[in-house]
């Protein structure tokens, strides 16, 4: 049976990089409770700038948008001048950017302060932090990826409730302000990354065509076919001709709708279906809790490889999509934390496995950047695009009832693309690691 090609060279396998993933950790705490904080404070922001709910709500989804969207242009950067002076960057606009979207007095302003200066700093730190942990981790690099990530579901347990009380107690933009203030301390988290090479050898390289036994043109002529492969190799868009990229791609495109309307429209769901305020902040602990579960379960199993990623990962999908259909219809305060918490397990674990399956790629751990950018790119365009369709339904119907079923929709479609790839490569002889 084939297998994929194993790493040449030594990995640490700790030493420096648990360093990278308390910074990392922090970065997930920040952005995660943060943008849970937005989605307890939409309703409150809706009524001072006297808008529709969807528009406010867009407003945050391009904000998560661009979380990814900014992944091919971070990682070619990344290459360039370093993870360390990326994420320093990041964190300085990124609080910048919610700093000045407390003193906004129109949506327009609010907009391009949450968009394009929040947005962008969070994109340029998002995903390099992940990406530095290729450098130090192989063998253990689910346990190292899910003690960063966890930081995610911690913070969105600790800013929900947290963020209501803030609220009640300064109002919108006071505690945006605060939240902003908070935020710099990325710029801590981005010095704790080495700068300059890292010690690490690269995988060996491997064909992404079967049969590419083609030689390439010298480097020194300029020929058309020349200067195109240049281009795909700069700007890493080789990636594409590989099946499985696309295809875990199209899973974590399709997961990441629902995660991210799940966590702007929790909050605002749990009111419409007649919870308190302070009940409906109280649903981010339970989408925290349910979080935790679903990372370390989907970690520990992917480090013993009890059954096979993807068929953990579709495991998890479904269980999310059956969520889904469900949380719109369950109305006690009981039944709500119980779904919610499921969610979580669900999705994270999604999140988990398909971050460990494309880590496992054939490409040199110096590609990473560009494997994770174009990844990111994608799922910021369909979070982009589904959430913005997800308001719309909401303001045609009335109730959350319509986007959450669109949400389940998109579970399944995680599910199907995660078994059509396991069945793909059970036909060719490829082992699922």
């Amino acid at each position: 049976m084939a297998c994929r090609p194993q790493p040449i060279g030594t990995y640490s396998e700790g030493g420096w990089g648990w360093t990278i993933v308390f910074g990392g950790f922090t970065i997930m705490f920040i952005f995660n409770g943060t943008l849970k904080a937005f989605g307890v404070l939409l309703i409150t922001i809706k009524d001072d700038f006297d808008t529709d709910l969807w528009m406010i709500g867009s407003l945050g989804f391009l904000h998560y948008g661009l979380f990814y969207a900014m992944g091919p242009m971070a990682g070619a950067v990344a290459r360039r001048i370093g993870s360390r002076y990326l994420v320093v960057f990041g964190g300085m606009i990124y609080g910048l950017g919610l700093t000045l979207a407390s003193t906004a007095n129109s949506v327009i302003l609010f907009g391009v302060s949450l968009i394009v200066m929040a947005g962008l700093g969070a994109g340029c730190a998002y995903e390099t932090c992940r990406v530095e942990l290729v450098f130090y981790f192989h063998d253990k690099f689910p346990i190292a990826y899910v003690l960063l990530t966890i930081g995610g579901p911690i913070g969105m347990m600790v800013y929900g409730p947290l963020t209501q009380v803030l609220l009640d107690t300064y109002g919108w933009r006071g505690t945006m302000l605060l939240l902003g203030g908070v935020s710099f301390h990325v710029v801590v988290c981005g010095l704790l990354i080495r700068p300059g090479k890292h010690s690490v050898k690269d995988y060996n390289k491997v064909s992404l065509n079967d049969n590419d036994d083609v030689k390439h043109p010298e480097r020194g002529t300029s020929s058309p076919v020349n200067c195109f492969h240049d281009f795909l190799m700069i700007a890493g868009l080789d990636v594409f001709r590989n099946v499985e990229f696309l295809i875990l791609s199209c899973a974590r495109m399709a997961i990441n709708i629902g995660h991210a309307g799940v966590i702007i429209y929790m909050v605002p769901d749990g009111l419409s279906l007649g919870l308190n305020t302070t009940q409906a902040s109280f649903l981010t602990s339970a989408w925290g809790f349910g979080s935790i579960i679903g990372l370390s379960l989907s970690a520990f199993i992917t480090q013993r490889k009890f059954i096979s990623n993807r068929l953990t990962a579709a495991i998890s999908g479904l269980i999310t999509a059956v969520c889904f259909a469900a949380t719109p219809f369950l109305t006690t305060v009981t039944c709500q934390f119980l779904i919610i918490s499921l969610l979580g397990v669900g999705a994270e674990g999604v999140a988990q496995t398909l971050a460990v399956s494309t880590r496992n790629l054939p490409f040199s751990d110096d590609r990473q950047f560009n494997v994770q950018g174009w990844q990111c790119f994608l799922v910021g365009i369909s979070c982009t695009i589904g959430n913005i369709i997800a308001g719309w339904l909401y303001e045609a119907t009335g109730s959350f009832q319509a986007t959450f079923v669109m949400f389940c929709g998109t579970s399944v479609v995680t599910s199907v693309c995660l078994l059509v790839d396991l069945i793909r490569l059970r036909l060719i002889g490829q082992r699922d690691e």
